[in-house]
């Protein structure tokens, strides 16, 4: 298992990846995110392909497996939809606030993957083509 991971703390930021030793690996590259000079990490495994991005309390999570896309949607939804701008891979993004997740939800998630699995008890939504 791979993990890239991007860091903007020069004006040229980039990416880097590392092999995936344990999950508490996985799990302190998510927690540092920031939105800042941490803004993604990207887990690649035989069964697909999961992105966590954003950070601050406000996290984007997908899933990749062939060429089918889920997303990540809240558990509880906002009193209210809005447009929530993010900051991820050194460029401002806006998404819609259903697909902003906690970090708890991030971490959920990120250990099911890692395990071989999509967690059932989280909300996925199949992105349209």
């Amino acid at each position: 298992m791979r993990m890239i991971f991007d860091r903007w703390h020069t004006k040229a930021g980039g990416y880097m990846d590392v092999e995936v030793k344990n999950f508490n690996m996985v799990e302190d590259f998510i927690i540092r995110l920031d939105q800042s000079e941490f803004t993604e990490v990207i887990i690649e495994s035989d069964h697909g392909i999961l992105t966590v991005a954003g950070g601050n309390e406000d996290y984007v999570v997908s899933i990749q497996k062939k060429e089918i896309y889920h997303d990540l949607i809240q558990r509880k939804p906002w009193s209210e939809n809005k447009q929530v701008e993010m900051m991820i891979g050194g460029q401002s993004r806006v998404y819609d606030s259903s697909a902003i997740v906690s970090v708890d939800e991030a971490l959920e998630a990120a250990q099911s993957f890692y395990e071989g699995d999509t967690d059932r008890t989280l909300s996925w939504k199949k992105r349209a083509k």
